[in-house]
């Protein structure tokens, strides 16, 4: 019995088995990369790399659809698969630059007919058209990309030899499109909903960072005078207290002076308030030149002020207040109709020193002071304004 047809039938089945073997190895080669991993051009890369690891392949390129044209982005040869080849070779020429219709030729058909085009002899297939110029081209299938109904590209394979290629290439091929379509919309999604996230978090740290100057802007004028630019009451009642606690806690003086503006109510009736307006604003800015770091400017309201001077004592507090008295005395301001007229100020003291009502709450210690500084100014008053007089805190809380 001859036994040559059974040995011919079992290296058939051999080489079937490590057809199917090196098919299913490409496949779950595949099914490894890590889509996300790389960019687009990279992946596609990986994709050849694994396709002609298994494969064998003269050639193999991926062209992906942009409008009505399909652009070269990866392309893989026999000699870039070799050992001591990296891979894809970087800024290949090809790359990115070759273009070809979408409407024609068997790439065009790939993806209009949505069918794998198989060109067995690719000298006598007038379907076939010769890439810039190349006639070395045997056999050649187009594969086309697609996912959910939508064309993405076109996978081709080609040998220089015809009939190159049999049915179980154009099973494998399919099959090896259809997951790298799916890799490939997965890709796009993954990048699109980054780029997505990335500009939404672009825009919501814009509005937080809006957010928050907006936030500095409407505490700045919940504390800040609107006229005279300088600190309100409502600043001067937690800045004030809390300087107040730090000169009983580390025992150092605290001078709080009250400057009340006088017969200001006339400069309004008889020079109109423009004028007004102008003269406080005017003196507002003489107190800021006059302060210290660390010291707390405030208007109180209408024509008063506070001084709120830490780690100053009584002389120093009243060498500071008589200073002031005599330069507002001596300014001058003009009215609209060219009238000239000044102003003058009294001046209200009391001075927290070492050791003094140590256990009193701050905040209580400064309606304390506010109140003494508020009788020293009465005293001015009643004596004929253009004073300063200073009002000892009287060491009895009740």
């Amino acid at each position: 019995m001859d036994s040559a047809p059974f040995a011919e039938a079992a290296s058939e089945l051999r080489h079937q088995f490590t057809n199917l073997l090196e098919s299913l190895s490409a496949l779950r080669s595949l099914i490894d990369l890590d889509p996300q991993a790389n960019d687009e051009e990279t992946l596609l890369d990986q994709a050849l790399h694994t396709l002609a690891e298994y494969q064998d392949l003269e050639r193999s390129s991926v062209f992906l659809l942009q409008g009505r044209e399909l652009i070269n982005y990866s392309g893989l040869s026999r000699e870039e698969t070799a050992p001591d080849n990296p891979g894809f070779p970087e800024g290949s020429p090809s790359r990115g630059t070759t273009a070809y219709s979408a409407d024609s030729g068997l790439m065009g058909l790939a993806v209009q007919t949505g069918q794998l085009q198989h060109c067995s002899n690719c000298a006598e297939d007038t379907r076939f058209r010769s890439w810039d110029g190349d006639n070395s081209v045997g056999s050649l299938i187009c594969t086309p990309i697609f996912h959910l109904g939508q064309p993405l590209g076109v996978l081709n394979v080609s040998h220089p030899a015809p009939e190159a290629f049999a049915p179980w290439h154009e099973h494998l091929l399919q099959v090896f499109s259809t997951m790298l379509g799916y890799m490939l919309a997965n890709h796009r999604l993954v990048h699109a909903m980054e780029a997505h996230v990335q500009e939404r978090t672009m825009e919501l740290e814009e509005a937080l960072g809006e957010a928050e100057r907006l936030k500095r802007r409407f505490e700045q004028l919940a504390i800040i005078d609107d006229l005279t630019r300088i600190h309100n009451r409502r600043f001067l009642f937690s800045a004030a207290a809390a300087e107040i606690a730090k000169a009983q806690r580390y025992r150092i003086p605290l001078s709080l002076m009250l400057l009340d503006l006088d017969h200001f109510k006339t400069v309004n009736d008889q020079y109109g308030h423009a004028a007004g307006d102008r003269v406080l604003k005017e003196i507002a800015a003489y107190f800021r030149e006059q302060t210290r770091e660390g010291d707390i400017l405030a208007r109180m309201g209408g024509e008063e002020f506070v001084l709120v001077l830490p780690g100053t004592g009584t002389e120093g507090a009243q060498c500071l207040g008589e200073r002031i008295r005599r330069d507002i005395r001596s300014f001058q301001w003009q009215s609209e109709d060219g009238r000239e007229f000044s102003i003058s100020v009294s001046v209200g003291l009391t001075v927290l020193s070492p050791g003094d009502l140590p256990d009193l709450d701050s905040h209580y210690l400064l309606e304390r002071m506010l109140a003494e500084a508020d009788k020293a100014v009465y005293r001015c008053k009643a004596a004929g304004r253009d004073q300063m007089d200073t009002q000892d805190l009287d060491n009895d809380p009740g």
